[in-house]
């Protein structure tokens, strides 16, 4: 994505698509970010991530769904996360685990 604003900061913006109708139990997503030295990136998402229940009846030992983002932020460099909430549906099972790394 692109606008003036993003081009004044010489900055990239990055925009995280959605996981379809959301995540239910067992599901996964893992995403990497490696900002390189004196670089700017924004990260942004395109509406909130929805966990649900398994779909499955009585699957109570169904894993929980979990997201997992690395980041790594090079000297210099800059990250902004501003992702939008994640909606947490009734009796779901959700992990979710963020590393940053600042060199």
């Amino acid at each position: 994505l692109t606008s003036s604003l993003v081009k004044q900061a010489g900055a990239a913006l990055c925009a995280i698509g959605s996981y379809g109708g959301g995540m239910v139990q067992g599901d996964t997503s893992y995403i990497s970010i490696d900002v390189q030295d004196q670089s700017k990136l924004g990260m942004i998402s395109q509406g909130a991530n929805r966990v649900y229940k398994s779909s499955r009846i009585n699957d109570d030992d169904a894993p929980p769904s979990h997201t997992q983002m690395d980041a790594k932020v090079g000297s210099h460099g800059l990250l902004v996360m501003a992702p939008d909430p994640c909606a947490l549906f009734l009796d779901c099972q959700y992990k979710q685990k963020v590393n940053i790394h600042l060199e």
